[in-house]
């Protein structure tokens, strides 16, 4: 009878490792699913292992609670969430950073599963909790941390002098340093011609060009950067009709300045110093908050 016994809790403990493993496999695939401008399958995927962690967690607590120790339900769940997702992430970890909160989350989930079950009077407050979570990082958390991520800061804010000239082209061939702009505010929408969502943005930044063409003291640019000097970054505004004033910049000069995803809005005050690095929304607000309203 002890034999069968010990069989059973062998075959139940299984099952909680399989459990958390197969929610992996559920939750792996909506990760896959392709963003567009308006949804991030990442935000899908980090509801869901949050839900799903929470309930099969407190489920498997109630379920085994008479034949396993609940502390070893906990520490199987965590086995079978580990299991795969800890190797991978130790591995690649430069490539899965980016989505190192949806393995927080679902972490909280599984942990809040097990706390709300052996505290049940608190349960529904730490349910809700986690779902004020995810809600925040739907709405806020990924931008602010993608932002931070390819950026440097969460709103783009930054204050870093210029020690050094870096030069510029106009369509002329003439050559433009940024010293001589001194007094001039200057906008970049940083680009190369291998970026299609630069060219996405590009509307964007012409509205925005336009909405604040009043002001003499700000300039708007596209910059292009060059990866290949055989191309010519002009002719390629041309045939794509992207009409606004153009700059570009060699591909060591605008590692310089801090460019190391596409595209990237850069601001440059009137002293030569960079006060924003990021896209081209919060570039918008950062230009009506510190530069308009000054």
């Amino acid at each position: 009878m002890v034999y069968v016994d010990k069989i059973a809790n062998i075959r139940e403990m299984g099952m909680i490792i399989l459990i958390s493993l197969l929610i992996f496999f559920i939750i792996m695939p909506v990760r896959m699913i392709y963003p567009t401008e308006t949804f991030n399958p990442i935000t899908l995927s980090t509801l869901l292992g949050f839900v799903l962690y929470y309930i099969a967690t407190y489920f498997l607590c109630e379920k085994n609670q008479k034949r396993i120790k609940l502390k070893k339900v906990l520490i199987l769940m965590l086995f079978g969430f580990l299991l795969l997702q800890l190797p991978l992430r130790i591995i690649s970890f430069e490539d899965t950073f980016v989505i190192f909160p949806d393995f927080l989350v679902s972490l909280f989930g599984l942990l809040m599963g097990y706390l709300s079950f052996i505290k049940q009077k608190i349960g529904r407050y730490l349910f809700t909790a986690g779902i004020l979570v995810c809600v925040f990082m739907w709405f806020w958390g990924y931008i602010w941390f993608f932002h931070w991520i390819n950026f440097g800061s969460i709103t783009g804010k930054v204050e870093r002098q210029l020690i050094e000239d870096i030069y510029m082209t106009n369509e002329k061939g003439n050559k433009i340093s940024l010293y001589q702009n001194r007094g001039k505010t200057l906008v970049l929408d940083c680009w190369y011609d291998g970026c299609s969502n630069c060219f996405k943005e590009f509307p964007h930044f012409q509205k925005m060009s336009n909405d604040f063409k009043q002001m003499d003291k700000i300039q708007f640019y596209a910059l292009g950067v060059t990866f290949n000097d055989s191309i010519n970054l002009f002719e390629i505004l041309e045939k794509r009709n992207v009409n606004l004033p153009a700059l570009t910049i060699k591909r060591e000069d605008a590692a310089k300045l801090g460019i190391t995803v596409y595209p990237t809005v850069i601001i440059i005050d009137d002293s030569s110093r960079i006060i924003f690095r990021g896209d081209l929304m919060n570039s918008e607000l950062f230009i009506k908050k510190h530069i308009v309203e000054k």
